[in-house]
Order: structure tokens, then sequence, then C-alpha cells
């Protein structure tokens, strides 16, 4: 009967569906659960509603119901529960402070019955996230059979194992998409400002943090400063907490770091690709310059900081990292000392963005320093300075491999 209700978009579901599970006698699955009453006022009835969904979520997926009284797991009668508005608000704010991390596929649809009652279908996913109950528990747990039942060290661990590195670098990938749609679309945050942007973003390889942004350490706007920025605000919007540089004269800040409470760090300048030298210092045809040092610096100091901070308050490797710069379709890249102003060396680049592979950082000797840093984002830097004519960023050493700009 699950492929049944799978082949039915949700909010299409009547009261003669439900029907046609007690004419069915369609009994309780792995992917079917009935409950009789939705209960969540006390603790103990938050933490099996959050063991209920998050099983689901870590198992198959699959239909919760409630509202149907059922005898040895076959549905007999349809009571229905009181379901409102204000009942829904409740039910998400159990669900996303007692599930880590939050369920990333959840649905639901009241489905309204004649006698002046609604059963309430909660349809799950499964998201590739590994699901803890968080009231009074900790604990993991799946669909066995008909039940709900805690999992196993064992299964925690295979678990994980199913998670391949490609499934989840899909799934990083795809946060990093749409972080980087915001941005070039002007909507992230409170706005984009400038042209061209820089952002780096880094995404642990296990999706099964949940920090507690209001408790974060006291530090935090040190720990998480934005991306070449000497001001900064701190803000908590959502799942994320952020500390954003703004110019007094402008709307919009111009760097933003953000950390969500999966652990992931999203920042990014749009300062630092301005023309603060003039047109008159760039050949005709350029629209701006990448100055090469200064954004290879900046990254590595950022990467640096963030990777430690995230250690700090909890989030431990492996991460992935990606840099990217956007909108720079016409600027060329600045090799000579910024003093000299020479950039005729540089061909003018002519797409829009610059997007080289995701770096899979797998240990913390990663990024015990400096130069640890610096080795560890070299392909990328590589990769740029190759779209702008050159062999190689020539900020690294040729015998060394050090990062050592002249």
């Amino acid at each position: 009967m699950s492929q049944l209700l799978d082949a039915i978009p949700l909010h299409e579901i009547t009261e003669e569906h439900l029907n046609s599970l007690i004419l069915l006698r369609i009994a309780e699955t792995p992917r079917i659960e009935y409950k009789a009453e939705l209960n969540m006022c006390r603790d103990a009835e938050k933490r099996e509603l959050c063991k209920d969904v998050s099983a689901m979520a870590n198992s198959q997926g699959g239909y919760l119901f409630f509202g149907i009284t059922a005898t040895n797991g076959t549905p007999t009668s349809i009571p229905g529960i009181d379901f409102d508005e204000k009942a829904k608000e409740r039910l998400y704010q159990i669900l996303l402070s007692g599930v880590s991390p939050r369920i990333q596929s959840i649905q639901d649809c009241p489905v309204h019955l004649r006698n002046g009652k609604v059963v309430l279908i909660l349809k799950t996913d499964p998201d590739g996230y590994l699901h803890q109950v968080k009231y009074d528990d900790e604990r993991y747990y799946k669909r066995a059979g008909t039940i709900t039942v805690s999992m196993q060290s064992a299964d925690v661990e295979t678990f994980v194992r199913s998670q391949s590195p490609s499934n989840r670098q899909e799934q990083v990938q795809e946060i990093i998409k749409r972080y980087y749609g915001e941005l070039k679309s002007r909507r992230y945050f409170k706005g984009v400002s400038g042209k061209g942007i820089l952002a780096l973003s880094i995404i642990p390889e296990i999706a099964s943090y949940k920090l507690d942004l209001g408790s974060l350490p006291g530090q935090f706007t040190l720990l998480f400063q934005p991306l070449y920025c000497s001001g900064w605000d701190s803000e908590i919007t959502g799942r994320s907490r952020f500390t954003f540089g703004q110019v007094r004269e402008e709307r919009v800040p111009f760097a933003v770091t953000e950390v969500t409470e999966l652990g992931e760090v999203k920042a990014f300048n749009s300062f630092m690709l301005e023309n603060k030298f003039g047109e008159r210092y760039i050949r005709e045809g350029c629209t701006g310059y990448i100055p090469s040092v200064a954004y290879e610096r900046e990254f590595i100091i950022a990467i640096h900081r963030y990777l430690n901070s995230l250690k700090q308050i909890g989030v431990s490797p492996p991460f992935f990292i990606h840099i990217a710069l956007f909108l720079i379709h016409g600027y060329i890249l600045a090799v000579d000392p910024i003093q000299s102003l020479h950039f005729g060396q540089s061909r003018i680049y002519q797409g829009e963005d610059l997007t080289p592979d995701l770096v899979h950082v797998t240990s913390e000797e990663e990024f015990a320093d400096l130069q640890a840093v610096a080795r560890t984002l070299r392909p990328m830097f590589n990769y740029i300075w190759r779209e702008f004519g050159f062999e190689r960023s020539y900020n690294y050493d040729i015998n060394t491999g050090a990062w050592n700009p002249q």
C-alpha cells in the first residue's frame, strides 16, 4: 500500500482514500504506522514523536497517520484529531529542537474529515543524514518491521559506511550550488553588493552535527570573523549565525560569514575585487583585476581560522572545501607586486565564474598551520591561475611547494 500512497500527491489524499485503508485492511508496515492521537505536551510524548519520525527518516521513509486507530497493526476506525496552525507550529518546533540534525525531507498533510476533525499525515523520505533524538535521549532509532527500535553502535556504523563519499560529495555540491546561486542573485542574507565576488565553503563530510547557535563560545565573532574585514556585527537568523561587515553608507554587507547549525561555514567578500586604482591602470577591454597575492592570502588565513574554529566548537574533519570567484567577466589577474601595477601578462577572462574542484580535508594535520592550508588549497589556486593564462600559481615555490609570494 505504501507504493500506492507514493503514487498519490500528498495533498490529494482524501477521506475516501483513508477509508480504503480500513476496507482493504492495510496493516502497518516498516513504512506505515497508525496513531490514534497526537500528543505533544509532556516530554515523554515529545520524545516519542521524535522517535517515530526520526526512525522513519533513518530507515526507508514512510507515512505516519495521526487520527487513525488500529488493532494489532490493522486500522479499525478514523476518529481524527484536532489540528490547527498553532498545533502545526508546535509540532515543527518539537521536531526541530528534538531531532538532530533536522530532517531535510518531511511533508505534512491534514486530511479534513466530515466529522470536523482531521487525520494528520506526516511523510518522510531518507535524506542521507542519521537523525538523533535529543529529548533526554541522545539515541538513534530505526524501523524494525512495524516497530521503532533504538539503533546499536553497529547499526550506526553501517549507516555511516553506507553513505559513500561520492553520495555525500553530491549532497555537498548541491549545498554549495544553492549558496552560490543566492550570492549571484543578490538574495543572500541582507543582500550582496559589488560586482566580483570571492566566496568559500567548508562542509563537514559527516552530516550529523547540531550546534546550539545560541550557546556558542563568547568569542564566536572572532572565531568566525568575515573574510577580509576589519569590523563586523553578528546576528542569528533561522538556522544560522552570521558575522558581517557593512560600509556605513551602503545598505548591504560587503563581507558575510555564515555558520549553520550543521557545522557548515560559508563566507564571501565583494570588496576585494573592486577596481580601486581606476581604469587608467588597466588595459582597454578589462572590467577589473584580481589581486593574486591578496586573494590567496585571505583565503588561506580565513580557511585556517574557520577550520580550527570548527574544531573548537566540536565539529571535526573530514571536510569538503571549495573556493570560487563570481561575476568576473572581463577581469585579469594581477601577478606582479601590486605597487608595480603591471597586468599585461594575464589574459582577459571571458567567463562569468571560476569554480575549481572540491578539496577533501581528512585530518587536522592538513590545517595545522597556514602552510598546511596553503598546500591543501594549491590545486584550486593552480586552476584559477591557468584560467588566466599561467601555468600555475606563482606564489608557490616550484621546488618545495611552500606558499611564498614574492
